[in-house]
C-alpha cells in the first residue's frame, strides 16, 4: 500500500532473522520510473488492457492504444457530481469507470455504467458526432 500512496506511512517494519538478501522498491523509485505513483500506473494499465479489448480499437497498434491510455486523466468524483454535461463538447471522449458508478443520460434515456465499463469512445473515432450526453456521478467513481 505504501507504494500507491507515496505520503501513506508505513504500517510495518521489516527486519531480518538471519542472513538475507532482498530488494527494495521505494514509492519515490516508481514515481521516478513512470512519472506516476503506482495507483496511476495500475490504472492506466487497466485501462490500456480494457481498450484493446473494445471492438473500436481492436486493430489499432499496441503503442496507439498504450498512448491513449497514459493520456488519460484518473479522476474521483462525489455522488451526484456532473462529471460532464452535453454542453461541454470539450469533454466527449472515452470515459472508464474503474470502481464506482456513472449514469449516462441522453434523450434516449438513462443508462448505469460500473466498475469496469466504459462510455464515449465513438467521440474519440468520430470528431462530427455531437455530444448530446450528461455524465453524473452516482456512487462515488473512479473514472479515468
Amino acid at each position: 500500500r505504501a507504494l500507491m500512496v507515496a505520503s501513506e506511512k508505513r504500517a510495518a517494519t521489516v527486519k531480518s532473522l538471519g542472513e538475507s538478501s532482498c530488494f527494495k522498491i521505494l514509492a519515490k523509485d516508481i514515481d521516478r520510473v513512470f512519472g506516476n505513483d503506482l495507483e496511476t500506473v495500475l490504472a492506466h494499465n487497466m485501462l490500456q488492457t480494457h481498450m484493446t479489448g473494445l471492438p473500436s480499437f481492436k486493430e489499432a497498434p499496441f503503442e496507439v492504444v498504450a498512448k491513449l491510455s497514459n493520456a488519460g486523466t484518473a479522476l474521483k468524483f462525489t455522488e451526484g457530481e456532473v462529471i460532464a454535461a452535453a454542453a461541454q463538447s470539450e469533454l466527449r471522449g472515452l470515459y472508464f469507470v474503474q470502481s464506482g458508478e456513472i449514469g449516462v443520460m441522453s434523450d434516449d434515456g438513462t443508462a448505469t455504467h460500473s466498475d469496469h465499463d466504459h462510455f464515449g469512445d465513438q467521440f474519440l473515432l468520430d470528431h462530427t458526432l455531437e455530444f448530446k450526453h450528461t455524465i453524473m456521478a452516482k456512487k462515488d467513481p473512479r473514472v479515468l
